[in-house]
């Protein structure tokens, strides 16, 4: 009988030790989900920043109206950069090392990429038509970096040759660069004085005028004004006739 009890409390001892034991491993089960459920969240949290983040860039680039496409190239380097180090400092708060890692290594890259452009349009004529180039036109993997940046700028020079062709057209009309200082004014030639007595009295400086010759009368080809023509002209009438000798 004595037997029978002792053998009946043990069996209930370890019933009771199993019991606990599955309590405990369910404990630890429950907590590494909820662990995983706030790592979750904090997942979705992070991608929701970044969405937010992307939404805003977008419409900021949208808004933004830049005079210099180096400036914006410049600008948007600057903004994805700022956006990886972000994400880096999250991934570090939420014990996410290896996603700050990966992180770390793309912005690395990042700006070695940009330093080596830099360098392709400070040492190339082209300038940066020659990194739009380069980036625009990939070449098959077995082709060497230099041969690629070395048909990258052929390409910018070329098109850079074209835009000034382009640019300059000759024109046959007259501009105002080719009239003397002073807006529209102009002289006409002086004539060839005349020898003789009546040189002295042909001896005038023919007067510069402004304005276009329809808006008056004239020109006048004795003085160049425009309210009058030759034979009306007010200088010539003052000129005294003088006698000449004739030969006998």
């Amino acid at each position: 009988m004595k037997m029978t009890t002792r053998s009946g409390e043990e069996c209930a001892s370890q019933e009771n030790m199993d019991l606990n034991s599955s309590i405990r491993e369910l404990l630890v089960e429950m907590r590494e989900q909820k662990r995983e459920i706030s790592s979750l969240k904090e997942e979705v949290r992070g991608n929701s920043l970044s969405v937010r983040s992307e939404v805003k860039k977008l419409k900021t680039e949208h808004e933004l109206k830049w005079r210099y496409e180096s400036n914006k190239i410049q600008h948007d380097f600057n903004s994805e950069l700022h956006e990886n180090i972000s994400q880096v400092l999250w991934a570090f708060e939420n014990n996410k090392q290896e996603y700050a890692r990966e992180l770390v290594n793309d912005a690395c890259e990042q700006l070695k990429r940009r330093n080596k452009l830099i360098r392709i349009a400070d040492t190339s004529e082209g300038g940066w038509e020659t990194v739009r180039q380069y980036e625009a036109n990939p070449v098959a993997s077995d082709s060497s970096d230099e041969s690629r940046i070395n048909r990258a700028e052929a390409r910018a020079a070329k098109k850079k040759k074209a835009k000034s062709k382009k640019s300059v057209k000759p024109s046959a009309t007259v501009t105002s660069g080719s009239l003397p200082r002073g807006g529209n004014t102009f002289s006409f030639p002086v004539q060839q004085q005349r020898s003789g007595p009546m040189q002295q009295l042909h001896s005038f400086h023919p007067h510069y005028f402004k304005g276009n010759a329809r808006d008056g009368i004239g020109p006048c080809f004795a003085c160049g004004e425009t309210t009058h023509l030759r034979r009306h002209c007010p200088y010539t009438r003052r000129i005294p006739q003088l006698d000449v000798p004739t030969k006998q």
